[in-house]
């Protein structure tokens, strides 16, 4: 779902139309914002759905261990390190290695292009903002680790930082520490916050729709080599 796109309008439209009545429910403004980050995050496509869960549910287990069992905090941290470089390296690198190997090789190794071939479809297309989420995912451990921040019992809790779909897949990343206790204790609206809030979507759409939108073709032709003019 693209920020500019109609489709969000309306989307945007109904999650804050509703979420003053369902914020006073702390339990149920967790879900709502899990479950309608999740309908913005798999109008892309809802496969990848289960990379974010799987990603988040890892980080939030690795939390309650590390609390738990302080003398083996160093090798739960490590676990959930390991696990999400690895999903990120296999995401964004995975090929591009391949291809690199095969080049530097001199075609030693023939059978390194097909690998690529071989891979799971889901695999061959880099998830939307799968570095954002997944970096934010580990602060999560990372800042429990250290003792910067207590474990959340809440997974809904835990999912609406992790999820958020204002910022999940253009960033910027953040900390868990600075977005969990914002979540737990929100704001009231007032006139000139709606006003504030509002101006800066406006001055956004602007900026993306007439200038970025109108400019990128131009710039595309310059950086492809070609005759900007």
């Amino acid at each position: 779902m693209i920020f500019t796109s109609f489709t969000f309008i309306i989307f945007a439209f109904i999650f804050f139309l509703l979420y003053p009545f369902i914020k006073k429910v702390r339990q149920l403004r967790y879900i709502y914002i899990v479950i309608s980050s999740f309908i913005f995050y798999g109008w892309w496509d809802w496969r990848y759905l289960f990379l974010i869960i799987f990603t988040g549910s890892v980080d939030f287990i690795a939390a309650l261990l590390i609390e738990r069992y302080r003398n083996l905090r160093n090798i739960f941290l490590l676990v959930s390190l390991c696990c999400n470089l690895s999903i990120l390296f296999c995401f964004k690198y995975l090929i591009w290695l391949l291809n690199s190997l095969f080049s530097v090789s001199g075609g030693i190794i023939p059978l390194l292009p097909a690998a690529e071939n071989f891979l799971p479809e889901l695999f061959q297309v880099l998830p939307v903002g799968i570095s954002f989420y997944t970096f934010q995912s580990m602060s999560y451990t990372i800042d429990v680790y250290r003792e910067n921040l207590k474990k959340k019992k809440n997974v809904f809790h835990y999912f609406s930082y992790l999820s958020m779909f204002p910022q999940l897949v253009a960033g910027p990343i953040v900390r868990a520490r600075d977005v969990l206790e914002q979540l737990e204790r929100p704001v009231s609206l007032t006139g000139e916050r709606f006003y504030d809030g509002l101006s800066r979507i406006g001055i956004g759409f602007f900026k993306k729709t007439v200038i970025a939108d109108t400019l990128a073709p131009f710039v595309n032709q310059a950086f492809s080599g070609g005759d900007a003019l």
